[in-house]
């Protein structure tokens, strides 16, 4: 009889500190992969809004980063606008402000948090991430960009054609590679 009330006396004791050992450490990693979910910036320390998420992503997206030349010549050639390979230079904007006041409607959100399974972009289908993806902190949404590319023809004219792309960005704006897998097609 002593040992079952010891056995029981010690599988409590056991029980409470595991208990409290699982709030101590599960709480915080809960809150953190909650905030994670929900696109907190753990950067700045806040939540972004949405005009300042799409302005970090134009940023990085078409300011900073480079259109190729290849591509831009595809986009024209598609639309019928110049023979292929025409394109001389790709010119750039020259801020956000300036990018945003002339394509006006140029930015979309595609997948927010936890949301869209498959969404069908031209001729491919991208797969939304799964959850761990963003319980990491690893890739909060895709936005679409479409917008009115200036360039600079062979002939030396400066001319526009119409490009998009699709731009994962993590919680705090800055632009994330998904893996090859989750684009079907």
């Amino acid at each position: 009889m002593p040992f079952i009330k010891w056995s029981i006396l010690y599988i409590s004791q056991v029980l409470r500190r595991l208990t409290l050992v699982g709030l101590i450490v599960g709480l915080p990693v809960t809150v953190w992969g909650t905030m994670n979910a929900t696109g907190f910036c753990w950067d700045e320390g806040r939540y972004l809004d949405n005009d300042e998420f799409i302005r970090k992503i134009v940023q990085v997206s078409v300011i900073e980063g480079r259109i190729r030349k290849r591509d831009l010549s595809i986009a024209a050639y598609n639309q019928g606008y110049v023979p292929r390979d025409n394109v001389k230079e790709v010119l750039s904007y020259s801020s956000v402000d300036e990018f945003l006041q002339k394509n006006i409607d140029c930015c979309k959100y595609i997948s927010e948090s936890i949301g869209v399974r498959k969404l069908r972009v031209g001729a491919h289908t991208i797969r939304d991430l799964p959850v761990h993806y963003k319980i990491l902190g690893t890739a909060w949404s895709a936005i679409g960009l479409y917008f009115d590319q200036p360039y600079l023809s062979k002939d030396g004219k400066k001319m526009m054609v119409k490009y998009g792309m699709i731009v994962w960005g993590n919680s705090c704006g800055q632009r994330v590679a998904i893996p090859n897998e989750y684009v079907v097609g």
